[in-house]
């Protein structure tokens, strides 16, 4: 079984520090040097907390500024840094991560503005501390251990923390915070293994119950029995219980403690136990504590194993396998060890025991103080231990592949100690020709074709070969040019055309391009490039040609392109085309307008009667959708790329409008002479409505009787009444009869027919209908034959029909009225005959997303008679970049971007119709993450 177990060492300095740590995304310096707003050397000279005006508790340090990297504080000799979380009295507000500074050290601080003021940028990510290593050289930190933990933002690997030399890395700072593209040194890092020398004496919290019945006090009892008995002088005992031992590692409490149950939560899912030093005080080690978690299963005994990992960490060990800051060990290293970074042995092995003798034996003389808690402070001096270590490569040769007569460099990754490197042409173990001047890690060749190398590392006698690493040699091609291609060949004045050259030869490829002619006669463009595609806007046709360089000699000039520039023409279009032009209120109808002349072109609508410009609306396009609330006009102003302006004719949406939702209700609909009757209307859409009722037949409107939505009406014959309601939209008419017993009714017949008619598709007519008889009258229009009643129109109640049909179809109507009983009479059948049909679109290209270096497939919806499809790339009305084919589903190629593309669709007649542009934005493939503990 492999139980993880995790070295959390903990500094108290002005305040205890918290150990739950924030989760970085962690950039290079040279990233964090370019975001940063300013950056110092500054000491620390106070700090304290308050609460801000909306009630966040913030922790303000105070620091004086001893040198500026970057940014201007002008006379300011100290800065106030504003970070979140804080204690206020009995308040405390824990952010993860939000940096302190401790009174009396000196930091290098990477600022950033909020808006309270100056704050660390990134918490952690911008604070390094000034240190002397062991060796006596000043060093810079940014957190200790596993504090600054995450993933690099650049290649997404767990981010490994190391301590960086000061004076290097304030040069490198100081270098880009000058310049931000200049070149900087970047070897500052420092290799640095740190042992901690602690105390004794540990008190278990009371409550020693661990989950799945282990024993606490016997695994600490067996824990501090190894590592006492190791030889090393540490005297280790298990004290009394403590209720005063809450701290642990979370708080500093000053009470050398093993915590069971983790009571403050401090362990993360997965980790059994952490143990390490709370507090240091003068050099001296003061608390160290041990937290056991909640939920785990193991062993007794494995469990003992655990505790005592955990007692190694207290004493100073770091894990067996890895160094100070996590990374894998290159020195005095080895995975069989109690202190290995995962549980795989019970006991004490031999390099626990070499580990713990070389910090504490024969160094205090009889050991670590017996008795921690009478509050002794010790520090042990320097302890040294000398080991030879062989050789090992951590990382191989790799092939390497070069054109003819270049070099290239092989580099080993080798430790061990006092290591020697020797390099040799061939394949191991073969030593016959020894390559020249491959003495060290690395080796730089030239070699004249193919060639295998490899390297011997040699370190306390013992000699290490690597792997075979192979330069492949290829011979190297001229470049041939070919002519550029202009895309397109032919532009209007003002526009632009892409040159491409597609030129081959060994790489890389580099380019200088001419205007005017061929490079020898020709004018150059800018200076050498690695691009080999450009845009051009020439004012008159002009010759463009290209010299391309490559790998090796010669040169080679490419023949001429023409690309030519036609006149410009002034804007023109017709009337803007309105789909459909006639609609229900509250429903949404397309204007699109196609000019023509030199574009590309912008556009202005407005509402009303061209030219009348009161009333702009809608953005820059060809297309504008309007949702009017009554029948309006539109025109469109558009301007080319020369003048004059245009101002289209006006087009016109009408709103049908249907205000009235059922036919008025008369309550009784049969009275006696002198007895009265309620009429009511109900309203539909919307208002506010207006009401008027007239006694008589369905537009006779010269006995009006009353102006509200119901009215009481007594008459002494049957007789007919109808109202007209008025809406935003426009007005409805509709009728209802009062019977009165002993009168006579007449049933109703048609006056008029509706009357057969032809119109091209989509544009609408108007059929009506007369009635006689006695009214008033009701109304139902249907598709169909006469007398065929299962496709009913809706809101089709009046004597009047529009409809704007896409194909050849047949209307009817039914008359009805009230004479004693439900009457009617029925139409005969209008044909409304479709000529040819204009194209429209019915369906818009849809947005959609495509991973990079897919394709993605985009459609659209037209109807018409004789359609054709071109695509395009771009914005709608860009018709410079034409691709796919004739067909209404177009897909693309592997796209690299967001890109756009739209469709113009044309017909055997009427006028060519644009569609919206659709766009297809790239995204990234899914990347994962590798959590490493």
């Amino acid at each position: 079984m492999k139980i993880h177990v995790r070295l959390l060492i903990v500094s108290f300095l002005a305040a205890a520090t918290s150990l739950q740590a924030a989760t970085y995304i962690v950039p290079t310096d040279r990233d964090l040097v370019m975001r940063s707003e300013a950056i110092v050397i500054a000491t620390a000279v106070t700090s304290h907390s308050e609460i801000t005006r909306d009630g966040c508790v913030v922790t303000i340090a105070t620091l004086a500024v001893d040198e500026v990297f970057k940014g201007d504080f002008g006379n300011q000799r100290t800065i106030d840094l504003v970070e979140a979380g804080g204690a206020v009295g009995n308040r405390v507000t824990f952010i993860s991560g939000s940096p302190r500074y401790a009174a009396g050290k000196q930091y290098l601080v990477f600022l950033r503005r909020t808006p309270d003021g100056w704050a660390t940028y990134g918490f952690g990510l911008g604070q390094f501390q000034y240190s002397v290593d062991p060796s006596g050289d000043q060093v810079l930190t940014r957190g200790i251990g596993e504090a600054i933990s995450g993933w690099d933002e650049i290649g997404n690997a767990s981010h490994v923390e190391r301590v960086r030399d000061a004076i290097a890395f304030e040069a490198f700072v100081k270098t880009l915070s000058a310049k931000s593209g200049a070149p900087a040194r970047s070897d500052y890092f420092l290799q640095s293994d740190q042992t901690l020398r602690v105390a004794s004496g540990f008190a278990p919290k009371p409550d020693a119950a661990v989950p799945g019945g282990l024993d606490g006090v016997s695994a600490i009892s067996a824990a501090t029995s190894n590592w006492n008995g190791a030889g090393a002088g540490v005297n280790y005992r298990l004290g009394v219980a403590n209720p005063n031992a809450t701290g642990g590692l979370s708080t500093l409490d000053h009470i050398t403690a093993v915590l069971f149950n983790d009571p403050a939560n401090l362990l993360p899912p997965g980790v059994a136990a952490a143990g390490g030093v709370s507090d240091v005080t003068s050099g001296s080690t003061s608390e160290v504590d041990v937290v056991v978690g909640k939920n785990f299963s193991m062993s007794q005994s494995t469990f003992n194993a655990v505790m005592t990992h955990e007692l190694g960490h207290t004493l100073g060990l770091r894990h067996s396998d890895q160094d100070t800051f996590g990374n894998p060990c290159v020195s005095f290293c080895t995975s069989n060890a109690i202190m290995n970074s995962t549980i795989n042995v019970l006991i004490l092995q031999q390099w626990d025991l070499d580990a713990i003798r070389t910090v504490y034996a024969g160094k205090t003389g009889t050991g670590v103080p017996a008795d921690y808690l009478s509050n002794t402070r010790w520090a042990s001096p320097s302890a040294t231990f000398d080991y030879c270590f062989a050789p090992t490569i951590s990382g191989q040769p790799s092939n390497k592949s070069i054109v003819s007569g270049s070099q290239t460099t092989l580099t080993v990754a080798a430790a061990g100690t006092s290591a020697a490197y020797q390099w040799y042409i061939g394949t191991p173990p073969t030593t016959t020709t020894t390559a020249p001047n491959g003495t060290s890690s690395s080796l730089t060749v030239t070699p004249p074709s193919t060639t295998t190398y490899w390297v011997q590392v040699t370190a306390c006698g013992a000699p290490l070969n690597s792997n075979p690493a192979t330069v492949t040699v290829t011979t190297c091609t001229p470049p041939s040019a070919q002519a550029p291609l202009a895309s397109p060949s032919s532009i209007a004045s003002g526009q632009s055309s892409t040159l491409t050259e597609n030129a081959t030869g060994s790489g890389p490829l580099t380019y200088q391009w001419f205007s005017g002619g061929t490079p020898s006669t020709g004018a150059p463009i800018g200076g050498v490039t690695s691009n080999n595609v450009i845009t051009v806007s020439p004012s008159v046709t002009t010759q463009y040609s290209v010299r391309v360089f490559g790998a090796c000699t010669p040169n080679s000039d490419s023949a001429t392109t023409t690309v030519t520039v036609a006149a410009c023409v002034p804007p023109s279009a017709s009337a803007p085309f309105a789909s459909p032009s006639s609609i229900p209120q509250g429903q949404s109808s397309s204007l699109s307008v196609s000019p023509t002349g030199t574009g590309p072109f912008t556009y202005q609508w407005y509402i009303g009667t061209s030219p009348n410009t009161s009333s702009p609306i809608g953005a820059n396009s060809a297309f504008l959708t309007v949702t009017p609330a009554a029948t309006t006009s539109y025109w469109v102003r558009i301007n080319g790329q020369c003048a004059p302006a245009f101002d289209s004719a006006s087009t016109t949406v009408t709103v049908t409008c249907a205000p009235i939702s059922g036919s008025p209700v008369a309550t009784p609909s049969t009275i006696n002479n002198g007895q009265s009757s309620t009429l009511n209307v109900t309203t539909n859409g919307t208002g506010p409505f207006t009401f008027q009722w007239y006694r008589g037949n369905v537009g006779d409107t010269s006995t009006p009787i009353a102006a509200t939505q119901s009215t009481l009406v007594s008459p002494t014959v049957t007789t007919g009444f109808w109202v007209r309601v008025t809406a935003p939209c426009g007005s409805q008419d509709a009728s209802v009869v009062v019977f009165v017993s002993g009168t006579v009714c007449t049933a109703p017949t048609i006056a008029a027919q509706p009357a057969s008619t032809t119109i091209n598709a989509g544009a609408p007519v108007t059929l009506t209908v007369v009635a006689g008889g006695t009214a008033p009258f009701t109304f139902q229009w249907f598709v169909g034959d006469k007398g065929d009643t299962a496709n009913p129109i809706t809101g089709a109640t009046n004597a009047s029909l529009t409809q704007s049909p896409s194909v050849t179809a047949k209307y009817w109507v039914r008359v009805t009225n009230n004479c004693s009983s439900v009457q009617s009479a029925d139409s005969n059948t209008a044909i409304v005959t479709i000529g040819c049909s204009s194209p429209f679109i019915t369906t818009q290209p849809a947005n959609t997303t495509a991973p990079i270096g897919t394709a993605a497939t985009l459609h659209v919806t037209g109807a018409g008679n004789g359609l054709h499809y071109q695509w395009f790339q771009g914005a709608k009305g860009d018709t410079s970049k034409p691709y796919g084919t004739d067909s209404a589903t177009f897909v693309t190629g592997a796209i690299s971007g967001n890109t756009s593309y739209w469709v113009r669709i044309t017909g055997a007649c009427g006028s060519p119709v644009d569609s919206n542009a659709g766009l297809v934005t790239a995204i990234a493939p899914p990347r994962t993450r590798a959590a490493r503990h």
